[in-house]
């Protein structure tokens, strides 16, 4: 009897272990989840929809509620160290008092951070960075330059909002404003104020000259230019008056042959009636000019308007008092405001705070403070220089921006080389014209 439980014992087993060994070859796997693995968060359910009277009477799940973004209670500004609210200078102080009193009205604080205009850890390599690391750092307005703002809004480090659009609805706007606040068709920025290239005079020695760029050949006196400045911007504003183009129709560099032989032949013809000062090829900056003209070494000066506002300010009676010609055409840079984060609900307020930047009798008065034409019509008329206000408005209206930078970066050259081969070398305007055309092509 004890034998046969054994031998019953043996068989049981054996058929045990033959069943374990065939369940490793069963055609079904049982992948279990690892916790670590596991949604830790739960995911909004869809709603249940009833197919049939069975299911009547079932319960319907409800989707997870987002919740609304709490309010903005803060704002920060990034612009460049010149401007900074918390510095000593006219445009500084006045900014600082323009968000006191935004952050008494509207509960909001603003807060302020300055860059440089350009290198490492300069704006446009701040917004870069913080965007990719820190994109919640993020600024909700910027103040950039036109060069930047192309950079910035190609690289979508700024954002075209409905805002900037309604804001500068109306006439009330420069052309030239406009302009510079369009990258690729779209509205990526609010102006503040820009910078004309101008022909200064001395007022009270002088009778001011003719109006037309083409009048530098019969104006009297000794004129002063940067004829080394690296992108020839006078010889620039000079060939597109007789209607020269730099861009063709794909957008590439270009130079015209007839506009560049007028233009070449009206530098030509200044020289010769020794109404072009040789001092002009020694200038290489705005300020070499400025200092000049400042010193009585010329009669007229092609500057920027900024520095014609800086000298007004500084007020030294032993300096010339400028007078300001009204061109058919002139050339200008600016500055503008750009909205920084996506989230609409921080883009909403940013706007509120736009609206109030660009309020006429404020804008006259911060862009006064930095030696800006302001960019709204209404901000010039609150001006308070009487002996330039009635010259603004008119090389306002007629100003348009430089040409982008890569295209600079090509004519720029090739336009200051043939300048200076005809005053310096006394080269055939016509021959050097038809050179530095082909050397663009």
């Amino acid at each position: 009897m004890l034998k046969r439980f054994k031998w019953l014992s043996t068989c049981i087993c054996l058929l045990f272990l033959i069943g374990l060994s065939a369940c490793d070859r069963l055609p079904i796997e049982i992948d279990l989840p690892r916790f670590w693995e596991m949604s830790l968060t739960p995911e909004a359910t869809e709603a249940f929809e009833p197919t049939g009277p069975e299911n009547s009477e079932q319960p319907q799940s409800i989707p997870t509620p987002i919740g609304e973004p709490e309010p903005v209670k803060q704002l920060t500004l990034w612009l460049r160290p010149e401007f900074d609210p918390e510095s000593d200078t006219p445009a500084g102080k006045t900014l600082k008092a323009r968000l006191d009193i935004f952050t008494r009205d509207h509960k909001i604080k603003v807060v302020t951070r300055v860059k440089t205009a350009g290198g490492v850890g300069g704006m446009l390599d701040a917004l870069n960075s913080t965007q990719h690391a820190a994109p919640g750092s993020m600024p909700d307005l910027v103040m950039l330059d036109r060069e930047e703002l192309i950079s910035a809004a190609r690289l979508n480090l700024v954002y075209p909002h409905q805002a900037l659009n309604s804001i500068q609805s109306g006439s009330d706007w420069y052309p030239v404003a406009d302009s510079l606040a369009v990258v690729e068709n779209l509205k990526v920025g609010l102006p503040i104020g820009f910078d004309p290239l101008v022909m200064a005079y001395d007022s009270t020695t002088q009778i001011p000259p003719a109006n037309e760029w083409s009048a530098i050949v019969t104006n009297p006196g000794r004129l002063g230019f940067p004829a080394a400045d690296p992108q020839a911007r006078f010889m620039l504003l000079l060939y597109l008056s007789v209607g020269g183009r730099v861009e063709d129709d794909l957008q590439r560099p270009m130079l015209e042959l007839e506009p560049l032989t007028d233009a070449l032949l009206l530098l030509d013809k200044a020289d010769a009636a020794k109404h072009i000062s040789s001092l002009s090829l020694e200038y290489e900056t705005d300020q070499d000019v400025w200092e000049a003209f400042n010193a009585w070494s010329i009669n007229k000066a092609i500057i920027p308007m900024r520095l014609i506002f800086e000298g007004m300010h500084e007020g030294d009676a032993k300096v010339p008092k400028p007078g300001v010609t009204t061109p058919e055409v002139t050339l200008a840079d600016g500055l503008l405001w750009a909205i920084s984060r996506p989230e609409p609900e921080r883009q909403a307020v940013a706007q509120l705070l736009l609206e109030s930047l660009c309020e006429p009798s404020f804008l006259a008065k911060w862009s006064a403070d930095l030696h800006l034409v302001p960019a709204r019509k209404s901000a010039v008329t609150l001006l308070e220089f009487p002996l330039l206000k009635p010259v603004i408005d008119p090389i306002a209206q007629v100003a348009v921006m430089y040409p982008d930078q890569r295209i600079l970066e090509t004519v720029g050259p090739v336009l200051g080389n043939a300048m200076r081969v005809v005053l310096q070398d006394g080269g055939d305007p016509a021959e050097v014209a038809a050179a530095a055309v082909e050397s663009v092509r």
